[in-house]
């Protein structure tokens, strides 16, 4: 009897027979794959979302000129080419970058803005015949100088660059007066040069003060002043403008690169 239940028994039979019994019993069973089994042929276009890739594997993107992801800096944190990113390699506006358009600047100030240095100082005795100095130190604590011999004026040395002179700044502890007619051309001229070795002027910066006046200011800036010129401080008055008693002018102003 089971020899002949054996013979009777064929593929068909058996897949047949569990069919009806996976009917019956309303199971569901899933069928295991080989590894390795699925590939590009098999899957569908975009059947792979976001969530189910592995990010990882994914290579870093070249260049990211427009990209939602690199066009705000909120959204992108490194890109090599974006309009705005906290770091690029070439942007318009970056937190840090190799090659910016604001990379030139410090804290939003250009390198004008920039001193090479910042000098005062204060020119006492102008008053006297005849009122001003005609050559005093451009820095520091001095008295007016009324010498027009450049061997026997008080002047110092430029920095052994080119140098321009910007935002001199002149205060005098009492108003500028007058002793005669006062108008328009009586005034105090205040000018700030720097002569090359053979004495000529090589540049200026002037600012002047009317009568009843105590201060004038010069934003510049200068022509360039050659490295190692000599540099002093001129006050002179014209027509019936003329210092008070004990009349002192503190200055100001800055160094910068040309």
């Amino acid at each position: 009897m089971g020899f002949r239940v054996r013979e009777r028994l064929s593929y068909a039979n058996v897949m047949a027979t569990i069919a009806v019994f996976i009917a019956l019993g309303g199971g569901a069973y899933a069928l295991s794959l080989p590894k390795n089994s699925v590939g590009p042929r098999q899957l569908k276009t975009n059947a792979v979302t976001g969530r189910d890739a592995l990010e990882s594997s994914f290579g870093q993107v070249p260049s990211a000129a427009h990209a939602d992801s690199a066009d705000s800096a909120a959204h992108a944190v490194t890109a090599t080419s974006a309009d705005s990113a906290t770091n690029a390699a070439h942007a318009d506006n970056a937190t840090s970058a190799d090659s910016a358009t604001n990379a030139d600047k410090l804290d939003n100030l250009d390198s004008s803005a920039i001193g090479l240095g910042f000098f005062s100082g204060r020119v006492n005795g102008l008053a006297g015949l005849p009122n001003g100095t005609k050559g005093s130190a451009p820095t520091g604590l001095s008295t007016q100088q009324n010498s027009t011999a450049v061997v026997t004026q008080d002047m110092t040395l430029s920095p052994d660059v080119p140098i321009v002179m910007r935002d001199l700044s002149v205060l005098l502890n009492q108003p500028l007066g007058c002793s005669g007619i006062c108008g328009a051309g009586e005034n105090a001229t205040v000018t700030l040069g720097a002569l090359q070795g053979t004495g000529a002027t090589a540049a200026t910066l002037s600012c002047t003060i009317l009568t009843t006046q105590d201060s004038c200011k010069a934003a510049g800036p200068s022509a360039t002043v050659p490295p190692s010129s000599r540099l002093r401080i001129n006050i002179t008055v014209s027509g019936d403008a003329q210092f008070a008693a004990n009349s002192a002018a503190m200055f100001s102003w800055r160094a910068t690169a040309p």
